[in-house]
């Protein structure tokens, strides 16, 4: 990363936001890490080549590998009076073509992406045919064997309300917060595309994943709908179905305030 020489700017701060959407195929997630293709590192490059200083950008979710955005929201802090409109279709001139910034605007000083989130909502698309589009590749998961929706539905809706997720939560997530509330929790149908839709003030890192193969496991009956809660109350991760591919989950939308 370009180390920019610290400058003294009688300019006044202003606070940015920004719309974010991406095809996580050939990255290694949002956050920034050392030696990784990262949405956040491409981003912050090219934004540091504008702006001409160093540039900190905060995502409101730290989608893992090969997981896709239509409404990721990032801030960050800039000296620039560079108009926002402008900023953007100089920044979209240099990113990728998986990468687009599809708005820019200012917002209050105490707009933060991600302490100010009070709900995310993420999907996940299963094409459930004998054949998948090769247009749909990448994604989309595509399950072959028969998926019974109203099992689906009823699995689902099992985990609305406040629960602890660790039984759901990859076994190298950190010192998080597993206690998690789902406001909604659902499977919906159009054609051979099944989608799961999940809102939540948080979720717990491979959270997601776990729930989409066990809800699989359930719909193709190879389990009962009890399963969830038995996941949830004896916090055991061997117990879920294989992790739902990355190729099929998409951050939907950010909520705030």
């Amino acid at each position: 990363m370009v180390e920019w020489p610290v400058k003294h700017n009688s300019c006044k701060k202003r606070n940015l936001k920004l719309l974010v959407q991406y095809a996580g195929s050939r990255y290694s997630g949002w956050q920034r890490q050392p030696g990784q293709t990262t949405i956040q590192g491409a981003l912050e490059e090219r934004l540091q080549q504008i702006l001409r200083h160093p540039v900190k950008l905060v995502g409101a979710s730290r989608t893992d590998a090969g997981v896709h955005a239509r409404g990721q929201v990032a801030s960050l802090i800039t000296t620039s009076q560079l108009e926002p409109d402008r900023l953007r279709r100089s920044l979209n001139s240099l990113l990728p073509h998986d990468i687009g910034v599809m708005e820019i605007e200012v917002v209050a000083d105490d707009f933060h992406a991600l302490g100010s989130a009070r709900g995310r909502e993420y999907r996940y698309e299963i094409v459930n045919a004998p054949v998948t589009s090769p247009f749909l590749h990448g994604f989309a998961h595509p399950v072959r064997v028969p998926l019974d929706l109203e099992r689906l539905r009823r699995a689902a809706a099992r985990i609305i309300g406040e629960h602890d997720f660790t039984g759901f939560a990859d076994a190298d997530r950190g010192p998080v917060r597993t206690l998690r509330k789902v406001q909604t929790s659902e499977w919906c149908k159009d054609g051979d595309l099944l989608t799961y839709r999940v809102v939540a003030d948080g979720f717990v890192k491979g959270m997601i994943r776990a729930l989409v193969g066990t809800f699989i496991d359930v719909g193709r009956d190879r389990w009962g709908e009890d399963r969830i809660e038995q996941i949830l109350r004896e916090r055991d991760r061997s117990l879920c179905g294989p992790a739902a591919p990355a190729c099929g989950l998409y951050l939907q939308r950010v909520y705030y305030a």
